[in-house]
Order: structure tokens, then C-alpha cells, then sequence
């Protein structure tokens, strides 16, 4: 069967208009995936943090250090300034964010960590060379208990 020249441009228009938007579920896929393992690798680094500080007394200083350690293989990088950790007994109200008070022994404390992430792919409100960002968090609940 033999085609006409009108029915290979119109083949060639389908693809032509369809193909962007194919990429673009693609790379959105991409990105959505990307966030949900940081995510969950987030959570991990938090809880693997939190149960070290809690058994081995540990420093803000010393925290702060294994958080951008732990990070360092997610592409992500841990901003002391900008991202910040909460450490603070959970009955404690007047706890604000970027506090670290690992409490007294007994005490059921409370770990969070607030980090930005920039996305590869979507462009931010600043145009299509500018990156977004939003923000991460993941907590962990822990008792106190140093040896």
C-alpha cells in the first residue's frame, strides 16, 4: 500500500507535537523520583544522627558535622546557614528551630532537620536559568539515654 506525501507530513507533525510533551513527563519523572530518595535517604540520615547523639553525648558542632557528612553522597550540600537542626526535649514549648539542647538523661527528645534542595530540571520563578528550591524535612523521635 503506498502512502501520499500528505499522510508522511502528518506523521512527522504527530511526532513533532507530541514528542515535547513525552520529554517533559520524562524528565519530571525523573526529578519526582529523585526528591522521594532524598527524601527517604533524609529521614535515614536523621534517625542514624539522632540515635548517635542520644547514646554518645554529643555537640552541636559534632552533629552539624556528621549531617554534612552523611549528605555529601545526595548531590545535596548541607548549608549550616540556611538548613537548619532542631534538637530539644519533646515537652519542651519554647523550642525554636535551629536550637540544640540534647536535654537530661530519661528525656524523650525530639531531632529535626529542615534542608534545601535545588531541582535539576525545573526552572525556578527567576526564568529557565534559574534552579527552584524547596524545602526537605524529616524528624525522629528518640529517648535519651547515654550510657
Amino acid at each position: 500500500m503506498r502512502r501520499n506525501r500528505s499522510e508522511k507530513g502528518a506523521t512527522l507533525l504527530e511526532s513533532a507535537v507530541v514528542l515535547p510533551f513525552f520529554l517533559l513527563l520524562i524528565i519530571v519523572t525523573v526529578e519526582l523520583l529523585r526528591i522521594a530518595y532524598i527524601k527517604l535517604t533524609l529521614q535515614h540520615v536523621v534517625a542514624e544522627i539522632a540515635r548517635d547523639a542520644l547514646i554518645h553525648v554529643r555537640t552541636e558542632t559534632e552533629i552539624r558535622d556528621q549531617v554534612a557528612n552523611r549528605l555529601r553522597g545526595l548531590a545535596v550540600e548541607f548549608n549550616p546557614a540556611g538548613d537548619i537542626i532542631t534538637v530539644c526535649p519533646a515537652n519542651d514549648a519554647t523550642c525554636t528551630a535551629g536550637t540544640v539542647n540534647l536535654g537530661e538523661r530519661g528525656d524523650f527528645m525530639v531531632f529535626r532537620l529542615h534542608l534545601a534542595v535545588e531541582l535539576f530540571f525545573i526552572p525556578g520563578s527567576g526564568g529557565l536559568l534559574t534552579r527552584s528550591r524547596f524545602t526537605l524535612s524529616a524528624q525522629f523521635l528518640g529517648r535519651n539515654e547515654p550510657p
